[in-house]
């Protein structure tokens, strides 16, 4: 009998001390999952925001201070430090903070950590990273880096043509034509030449220009036509681009520029008044696309002779673009890429 009022008392005891004991899981650690509740957002070409979001709920004010790094080869170095608010939230604090960053306009992948330091001298990391693509159009995607195209060589993008199975670009400085294989991921020279800017591509032709204005037959594998421009006035090219089985070439000139039309044989046909500076070319549903080197894509109606409204570039190094099958491809020339959106995103 006193054994058993003995063995009562000491599960009365266990349960009063278990009961007054706060209930804490050993493997919850609400705070240290939350240190990445933030949200990256690009609001200009090359700025972004860091802020908190109402998901970082930490249960004292322990953070001193957050401190922003980015990451340089291999090293991450200071850029800003903040020191957050706190809002309450019950017996609970929601930490507050907004970093502004100015971006370089050629880095592609912004890579940052955030150093939260506590009063006890101790930090806690949080890494992310975000491709400065994303303003003003979120919709913005990598088609292709330079690396992936030519990994052999360092090359930047200057004019870009496609279809459904190659990607044709020109680089900048002295190198040519070339062809990528969007299947075999594999790259070719077509032709090379040590200038010129512009190409455009349509059939089994690739038209590139270098001082003139050649045609490379895919067929064969030559270059079997330069197009006689003698008949124009002109004082060089500003873009070229194929649409309804015609050439159109975008001309400067004195007193104003122009576009000049030609059957893929070289023939002339006609041309239009263009009354804009602007560089590289692409044509759809008879509206011509040109940019400015402002981040201001201009469109011109070919039939009316005016412009429409302007809608803005993707890219604030863009140099040559392309339309097709619906989405608008750009190049980066700094960022290295060809990037990718919806036409109808434009705005």
């Amino acid at each position: 009998m006193k054994a058993s009022l003995l063995a009562s008392l000491i599960i009365l005891i266990f349960f009063i001390n278990a009961c007054s004991e706060d209930p804490v899981s050993p493997d919850e650690d609400p705070i240290i999952t939350q240190w990445h509740a933030f949200e990256i957002q690009q609001v200009d070409y090359d700025s972004l925001q860091i802020a908190s979001i109402n998901q970082m709920e930490v249960d004292d004010r322990s953070v001193e201070k957050i401190i922003l790094m980015i990451q340089e080869n291999d090293l991450f170095l200071p850029q800003d430090t903040i020191v957050p608010g706190y809002e309450e939230n019950a017996s609970n604090y929601y930490l507050n903070f907004h970093f502004n960053q100015k971006v370089s306009k050629f880095l592609l992948d912004y890579q940052f950590r955030l150093h939260y330091v506590l009063d006890t001298d101790s930090v806690i990391t949080a890494d992310s990273s975000h491709l400065m693509i994303h303003y003003p159009y979120q919709s913005a995607e990598i088609f292709l880096t330079a690396d992936e195209a030519q990994p052999a060589g360092m090359i930047y993008f200057q004019d870009i043509a496609l279809n459904d199975t190659s990607l044709f670009f020109h680089p900048t400085a002295a190198l040519g034509l070339y062809e990528y294989n969007l299947t075999t991921k594999q790259t070719a020279e077509l032709v090379g030449y040590e200038a010129g800017n512009y190409i455009a591509q349509d059939s089994i032709f690739v038209f590139y220009e270098f001082g003139a204005i050649f045609r490379y037959n895919l067929k064969t594998a030559t270059s079997d036509l330069k197009i006689d421009l003698s008949a124009l006035h002109f004082n060089g090219f500003l873009g070229m681009a194929c649409w309804q089985n015609q050439l159109y070439v975008l001309f400067r000139a004195i007193p104003e520029n122009f576009i000049g039309i030609f059957n893929f044989d070289g023939t002339y046909v006609r041309s239009i008044p263009y009354p804009g500076n602007t560089f590289y070319l692409a044509i759809d549903n008879g509206i011509a696309y040109s940019h400015d080197y402002r981040n201001n894509l201009r469109r011109f109606g070919l039939a009316t002779g005016s412009f429409l409204t302007d809608f803005s570039m993707p890219i604030n190094d863009a140099e040559g673009f392309r339309i097709y099958k619906d989405n608008f491809y750009f190049t980066g020339w700094g960022k290295r890429i060809i990037g990718v959106l919806p036409l109808s995103d434009l705005e």
